[in-house]
């Protein structure tokens, strides 16, 4: 067995991958499927298939390491973070030609012809849109993009050869330490990375797909039409631009979805919040939902399971900040201390400051419309703001904003923590 498909997971979408790995085999049965779990194991996987991996006990990342990485990041880019280790580390049990998928991800036609391109390629990569869009023709703003990478990285194939270890390992160092979600640092998880490939892989190396059946996701649907033949999927573009050429759809990225709230008939898009209705992609989002449905089971057993790194070893909620202010402190101090040890100098520092929240459910994200009265909050600060104005002058105020854009992620923060901020030692030339 030369072949290989894999997804890297929390416990809680343990089950989603279990349908995505149906969904492959339903079509192509000649290959190995793996479940990398970037979490602990715990009760509730006891019956779960020996396709699974626990990426800490297989991967050879050191225990000090793996416990820093998984504190500073949350869990989107942990599981990104080790997607290079996961690869090696398949690459490594004598695999030839090696796709990785996230997790919710479903095959509509074989995978067939992505390994037959990894015969001729050494590299496949995804762009999220493949035509010129009009100006607000994207659901997505065009300059999300520039941001978060040219690449779609829930998709990748590698074809094993000295020339892709060495990129595995240069990503996979980088990753240690430069996989946020950062846009002020130009991060964007492991994604951004792969803008540089195609100025390292000329055109006999890498294949830029695009295939309009290969990755069909939200951030696409703009320019992509479906029509379907029965059970059969096919693609085309929503307009004529000199090609009608259809192509089948191979897999969709159901990307941003309430995977819950689909199952029980709610279309809900929770990363595109003005995403347009297609009916055409409501036909393969049901396809998807009745997926889910005939996996209840499978699905809900893992989907409520709470991600291991969420909380400190006494249950306290680790806040996304902690993970933001715990990357500046790492980088100016060194511990052998893992950062979730409560006899840690980050944890102490942490509670000295009234830097804890012991009642907050760690399952809950905190969105800025969740503070109350926030609309009248903001009228109160941008009062105070114009009282600054008048106070300051324009040149000064101006001049403030931009001095305070150094005080606006919260690893510009660590002052709190009693750390000189890096303002401290600022003088006059």
């Amino acid at each position: 067995m030369t072949n290989c498909a894999f997804t890297i997971v929390a416990k809680n979408y343990i089950g989603l991958a279990m349908i995505l790995e149906k969904s492959i085999k339903r079509y192509y049965t000649d290959l190995d499927f793996f479940i990398v779990v970037a979490d602990e194991p715990s009760s509730e996987l006891s019956d779960m298939p020996e396709n699974i991996i626990f990426a800490k006990d297989e991967l050879g990342i050191d225990n000090k390491k793996w416990y820093e990485m998984a504190f500073k990041y949350d869990l989107t880019e942990f599981c990104t973070a080790i997607k290079p280790d996961s690869i090696l580390y398949i690459l490594s049990q004598g695999y030839e030609k090696v796709i990785y998928l996230d997790p919710d991800i479903y095959f509509f036609s074989s995978i067939a012809p992505i390994f037959e391109s990894l015969d001729r390629y050494q590299i496949i990569l995804t762009p999220h849109i493949t035509t010129i869009p009009r100006l607000g023709e994207t659901d997505s703003p065009e300059n999300i993009w520039l941001s978060c990478g040219i690449f779609n990285l829930g998709f990748m194939g590698v074809q094993d050869n000295p020339k892709v270890r060495k990129m595995l390992r240069w990503w996979s160092e980088r990753l240690r330490d430069q996989c946020f979600v950062d846009f002020e640092k130009g991060e964007y998880t492991d994604q951004k990375w792969m803008n540089f490939i195609p100025s390292s892989f000329d055109s006999t190396e890498l294949l830029i797909s695009n295939n309009l059946g290969c990755n069909l996701a939200p951030w696409n649907f703009f320019e992509r039409r479906i029509m379907m033949n029965g059970d059969a999927a096919f693609v085309t573009l929503r307009e004529n631009n000199g090609s009608n050429e259809v192509f089948p759809l191979i897999f969709t990225h159901f990307s941003g979805y309430d995977y819950s709230k689909l199952k029980d008939g709610i279309i809900f898009q929770k990363n595109i919040a003005d995403i347009r209705e297609y009916k055409d992609i409501n036909l393969i989002l049901n396809v998807y939902a009745d997926a889910i449905r005939s996996n209840q089971e499978l699905f809900d057993v893992t989907i409520k399971s709470e991600y291991s790194y969420n909380r400190f070893d006494n249950n306290i909620p680790i806040e996304q900040y902690h993970r933001r202010l715990y990357r500046a402190y790492s980088e100016n101090i060194q511990s052998s201390i893992s950062p979730f040890d409560i006899k840690s100098q980050f944890y102490t520092l942490l509670k000295n400051n009234r830097l804890l929240n012991v009642r907050r459910d760690s399952n809950v994200r905190i969105q800025k419309t969740d503070v109350p009265k926030v609309g009248h909050k903001v009228r109160i600060i941008n009062a105070g703001f114009r009282m600054l104005h008048r106070l300051i002058g324009t040149s000064q105020y101006f001049l403030f904003l931009r001095f305070l854009r150094g005080y606006s992620r919260p690893e510009d923060q660590l002052h709190i923590l009693g750390y000189k901020s890096k303002f401290e030692n600022l003088r006059k030339h």
